[in-house]
């Protein structure tokens, strides 16, 4: 990914200036956090508990060598733009493909603006007293002026944020969420804010290939570009506004220009939401939305993979199931296409089938899987059909209201290793068609929830993209008939996988089927 200059901006390279910026005596408050921080990574890499926001794939090595990296070679870059009246300091440092930044008032000799004074209120102190004050207000619900209607709390703060510019074709499709209304490209933009008291802050994010501070009309922020080909928004935008008390966070679609870019932060504009019209307003949260682990949940390594074979009996929230058989077929057996469940979209229209419905041959690019040492990355062009697989499942389960009825019924892909773990795959297909690929979910030939699910005989109609398939809890045996939509080149590696709906364990049991050993 190139880097993004922004225009009328200074972007020396901060790195190569380090030795021309005054020496700075870093607050205890920012030492003690850089420290948390360190002890926190070292504590992960110790228990196996990595950050990323990936769920499955338990043992993935890879995440913990990237954790180990902020223990080594850390660079810190204090920066300051020194516009007119410079308000803020900015820290970065970078390590390994995670970087972070600090926001603090500036308190080293540049002029800031009147009664500068940083709130005695520890950050602790206020999360805790928003929360409380959430908690005892009162909910309502107001109409915005497209009719649409919002939950309202009493006891949270709430702001109003409009834009004075958007790119061409971009609409408001809900508050604070911009895109083109086709949602084709991607040119979102989305927008929350975090209550700030002035104290120094530190986000985190992963997969991060460059970050900079930067400055757009009388804004100065932070900027963090993410490394690969695989994000649908590749830029994250910290913007302190110290006249209202917050940090927003700004999401930036890939296909948003730097000059477009310039031009929507130079025109936002944040006040304190009042009226009878929620459509600009934006709920005010305590902690910042990063990938830092103290603010996401963080991820499992210990999920369980149960692996099963064909008529194995296996149990999952309270289903006895036994896997008969395992089918692949080069058509679609007879089902319409426009019944099935496709991301990549209506499979005649995209020329995944012929008119007899028959899988026929597209044009593909292979991406390459993030490593230890690298991003996400395009690989060659091929050229690849769909198979489609059925599973056939015996099923019986007692009556039971709560806390579900349905179970998870879905697709990975991963190499099998010791100690019942898997592995993510090295690569995986895209479908181009006539264009250019993009790297997101609903270009993957190989599609992760049931195309089609039949239950004895009959179509459930209640299943969804997320893979949920509601089963009959009536003490009877029933037959089930899971079909799956799979890349030709990837039926060796795809396994399916069973799951409760709902999980208040600290792991998720999976059971897994491997599929590609299906006749």
């Amino acid at each position: 990914m190139e880097n993004r200059n922004m225009e009328n901006v200074d972007n020396t390279d901060n790195t190569d200036n380090m030795d021309k910026l005054s020496e700075h005596e870093f607050s205890a408050e920012y030492k003690a956090k850089k420290e948390s921080l360190l002890a926190g990574m070292r504590d992960m890499e110790e228990s196996g508990r990595p950050t990323g926001l990936r769920k499955r794939h338990a043992g993935m090595e890879r995440f913990i060598k990237v954790a180990a990296l902020l223990l080594c070679g850390v660079i810190l870059i204090p920066v300051s733009i020194h516009a007119a009246v410079s308000v803020y300091r900015f820290t970065i440092e970078k390590n390994g493909d995670y970087a972070s930044g600090t926001i603090e008032l500036n308190d080293d000799g540049v002029a800031t603006a009147a009664d500068d004074t940083e709130s005695t209120e520890t950050l602790d102190a206020m999360k805790k007293r928003m929360a409380e004050e959430e908690e005892n207000g009162t909910q309502s619900i107001m109409k915005e002026s497209d009719g649409n209607s919002y939950m309202i709390n009493s006891g949270k703060r709430y702001v109003e944020i409009t834009l004075d510019y958007l790119p061409e074709g971009v609409v408001q499709v809900e508050e604070c969420k911009y895109d083109s209304p086709d949602r084709k490209g991607y040119m979102g933009i989305s927008i929350a804010a975090t209550q700030w008291n002035g104290q120094s802050n530190t986000v985190i994010n992963r997969s991060i290939e460059d970050a900079t501070v930067r400055q757009a009309g009388s804004y100065e922020y932070l900027l963090f570009e993410r490394g690969g080909v695989d994000w649908e928004f590749d830029r994250v935008l910290y913007v302190p506004i110290k006249e209202e008390s917050v940090i927003l966070t700004v999401y930036i679609g890939c296909d948003i220009t730097d000059e477009e870019l310039d031009k929507i932060v130079t025109g936002i504009n944040v006040k304190d939401a009042e009226g009878d019209d929620p459509s600009n307003w934006v709920g005010v949260d305590s902690t910042f939305y990063d990938d830092n682990p103290d603010n996401v949940d963080t991820i499992q390594v210990d999920d369980k993979y149960t692996f099963i074979g064909l008529d194995e009996l296996f149990v999952v929230d309270g289903v006895e199931m036994t896997v008969n058989s395992v089918n692949v077929y080069d058509d679609t057996q007879g089902i319409d296409p426009a019944d099935m469940l496709c991301v990549v979209g209506d499979l005649e229209e995209k020329g995944l089938v012929d008119t007899d419905g028959n899988f026929v041959d597209v044009r593909c690019r292979r991406m390459n899987e993030a490593t230890d040492n690298s991003f996400t990355s395009w690989g060659d062009y091929n050229n690849s059909s769909l198979r489609m697989v059925a599973v056939d499942i015996t099923y019986k389960a007692d009556y039971r209201a709560y806390p579900y009825d349905d179970i998870v019924i879905d697709l990975e892909r991963g190499e099998k290793l010791s100690g019942d773990k898997l592995a993510p795959p090295v690569d995986t297909n895209y479908y181009c068609g006539d264009g250019e690929p993009r790297a997101s979910y609903e270009r993957r030939m190989t599609y992760g929830v049931p195309a089609y699910v039949v239950d004895d005989g009959t179509e459930i109609a209640e299943k969804s993209v997320d893979g949920y398939c509601c089963l009959k809890r009536d003490g009877e045996e029933h037959l089930l008939t899971v079909y799956f939509l799979v890349d030709e080149s990837e039926l060796e590696d795809c396994y399916m996988q069973v799951s409760p709906s709902s999980s208040m364990a600290s792991y998720y049991e999976y059971m897994t089927i491997y599929l590609g050993e299906g006749e």
